[in-house]
């Protein structure tokens, strides 16, 4: 028979699995995989993660490749919805104000062409 503390804390589980899907719980993402994939996320290549990382790209391949298998994705892109989906990542929102580019009215304004004398031809 369960007590009442056991009945607590499986109403807490169910919470939580119903809070986040029951597949995020499933997926236990090293401290590795986690940087991996937010390198990502910030839009990385694995050369420039690895550089950040200090590791080889090699090792970031294995990183990826880990972090494909547990989240069943075969892309980038689909890691990043997933991870995202599953509450493993933030993903911040940009308004569509911050995105444009303000031009000033200096680079606005047509920039001036330098004109090259033209060589000097002889007359006859």
């Amino acid at each position: 028979m369960q007590t009442l503390d056991d009945e607590e804390e499986s109403t807490a589980a169910t919470i939580a699995v119903e809070a986040v899907g029951p597949r995020a719980l499933a997926v236990d993402l090293s401290p590795r995989e986690n940087e991996v994939l937010a390198l990502i996320a910030k839009g990385f290549s694995l050369k420039e993660s690895a550089k950040l990382m200090e590791v080889s790209r090699h090792t970031v391949v294995t990183f990826v490749r880990r972090l494909y298998l547990k989240l069943d994705v075969h892309s980038k892109s689909e890691a990043i919805f997933e991870a995202h989906q599953l509450g493993l990542l933030e993903l911040e929102r940009i308004a569509p104000a911050a995105r444009a580019r303000p031009t000033s009215s200096a680079s606005a304004a047509p920039k001036a062409s330098i004109r090259h004398a033209a060589p000097a031809v002889p007359t006859r």
